[in-house]
């Protein structure tokens, strides 16, 4: 097993944003089952159509090209 690499995800590829919104949900899933998350539709328009007061930046660690954690930072 390879060491994982961390890496900025392309907002505008969306394999890589539904693979990153696999992992964020899985994690959300695995500490809190009840809770409600966001919809893929709902993660691609706020990252996509970004806002001109937050900028958002989406972060992706990949191993053997898996992505196995997921990081969003807002400032």
């Amino acid at each position: 097993m390879s060491a994982p690499s961390i890496s900025f995800v392309d907002v505008h590829d969306d394999v890589a944003l539904a693979a990153w919104h696999g992992a964020e949900s899985a994690s959300v899933n695995h500490e809190r089952p009840l809770a409600l998350q966001r919809s893929l539709p709902a993660l691609t328009a706020s990252v996509q159509h970004p806002s001109a007061f937050v900028r958002r930046v989406l972060l992706a660690a990949r191993r053997d090209g898996e992505v196995v954690w997921a990081r969003r930072s807002s400032s």
